[in-house]
């Protein structure tokens, strides 16, 4: 109510929740704010889906980024009037527009379903060769996980505890691919780099420590038995508070296997996508990650190609000769 047409306001922002799902009909991708006052304003965004998405498919991805129900902040605010002769909020840089709360239910059983749905729309723009969009839709999936990242940040912690610096740094990294905002983790990635590596900030020898992944890793029947994802994690946390630190890595790595298969698909799918957009450091991350929940032979392989695309042959070669074989019977070639 307070702006006006064509004014700028780089010191102001707005704030509000939207009421709709963003849809993109053809160029700009369109929603619907409702401010602390109760007004109302139309709000669309450009530049903001990549490879020019537009109709039923970008629906996904959009609302991955800017979900009905979301608190969002824009800011320096610009309002004018668009071509049918409504007035409304126009944005050219994504970055103007910040999501400060997702308004998306809780619980671990929304958390699977949000997961599924990223899973499944990822892989239908993949089939149409929309590599850039299938990742914006993997990640949107991934953001909303919070027990899998929570576990494997877990895990790191049991790790260093023991000295083992290499896997509680592969953990702590992957659990940032993840959940790439929280702090515990972050510190914990930290105090591990500097344990292993010290001021080298070679890529080769920081991505040397990212590989190690439990080629024999399976979950233990007595464990699991009776067990969901959440109770796992107790379990591992109970371990740990005991000082039992071996047995929580073990706890951890059982939550992981039986149920973090989702989290695992979705990252193995995003790092084939940038192995097509020739994004090589991405995939390396993001694969072994995927690895860190469960060893599986697509993700090595395409951990492999990254990484001699990179010229790192020789460790690609290690990192062959270091997976089961068994991984690999039955995969297509």
């Amino acid at each position: 109510r307070d702006l006006k047409l064509y004014d700028s306001y780089e010191s102001m922002y707005i704030e509000g929740k939207l009421l709709i799902e963003p849809f993109t009909p053809m160029v700009g991708t369109t929603t619907i704010l409702e401010d602390s006052n109760g007004d109302v304003i139309l709000v669309a965004l450009y530049n903001f889906l990549p490879e020019g998405l537009f109709g039923e498919e970008s629906v996904p991805v959009a609302s991955a980024k800017i979900p009905k129900g979301a608190t969002v902040r824009i800011a320096a605010p610009f309002m004018k009037v668009f071509r049918d002769g409504s007035r409304g909020l126009r944005i050219d840089n994504p970055n103007e527009i910040s999501v400060i709360s997702s308004g998306k239910a809780n619980g671990e059983g929304s958390e699977r379903q949000l997961l599924l749905e990223a899973k499944n729309a990822g892989n239908q723009l993949v089939k149409t060769q929309k590599y850039l969009s299938a990742i914006e839709a993997y990640i949107g999936g991934l953001r909303s996980a919070e027990v899998v990242p929570t576990i494997l940040s877990n895990r790191s912690q049991a790790y260093a505890m023991l000295g083992d610096w290499g896997r509680s740094l592969a953990d702590a990294a992957a659990s940032l691919t993840i959940r790439p905002a929280n702090k515990k983790t972050w510190g914990r990635y930290q105090n591990a780099r500097e344990k292993l590596l010290g001021g080298d900030q070679q890529n080769e020898t920081i991505i040397g420590h990212l590989l190690p992944f439990e080629v024999d890793a399976q979950a233990n029947e007595a464990d699991t038995k009776g067990k969901d994802l959440l109770g796992l994690k107790n379990d591992g946390n109970t371990a740990f508070q005991k000082q039992k630190y071996a047995e929580a890595a073990k706890l951890y790595t059982s939550a992981l296997v039986s149920f973090g298969e989702t989290e695992r698909a979705l990252l193995s799918n995003w790092a084939l996508c940038c192995l097509y957009s020739g994004a090589h450091l991405d995939v390396v991350a993001v694969a072994a990650a995927s690895l860190r929940i469960r060893p599986e032979a697509k993700a090595v392989v395409r951990l492999a190609k990254a990484i001699y695309s990179l010229g790192q042959a020789e460790m690609c070669v290690k990192i062959l000769e270091q997976t089961d074989k068994a991984l690999f019977e039955g995969t297509p070639a």
